[in-house]
């Protein structure tokens, strides 16, 4: 068997770019952020609901949030709870074969 057997395929390729990309954004998110997402604008009434335009690429919410910055850090919220998950879940699998194997 070829060992680049796995890397023929087109949708393994695609899924593992893409996986590699949003753990890259995730990493990467305070210099890739333009604004600070838990910082709400004061004095700037209009600036809730705004659509994409140049200074917010994704626009903001109702509290004027810039939504890509918020997007960039909940990835990396959501890259920890699942690396931790993981980590979890192994330490607990290794105790139960240990146990088994004994």
């Amino acid at each position: 068997m070829n060992e680049w057997g796995p890397f023929r395929h087109r949708g393994v390729l695609v899924g593992g770019a893409l996986l590699a990309l949003f753990i890259a954004a995730a990493l990467l998110a305070p210099w890739l952020a333009p604004f600070d997402p838990r910082q709400v604008p004061t004095g700037l009434a209009a600036a809730s609901l705004l659509p994409p335009a140049p200074p917010h690429a994704l626009g903001t919410d109702a509290l004027g949030r810039d939504l890509l910055s918020r997007v960039l850090y909940g990835g990396r919220v959501s890259l920890m709870v699942g690396v931790g998950v993981e980590l979890v879940a192994a330490l607990i699998g290794a105790l139960i074969g240990l146990v088994a194997g004994y």
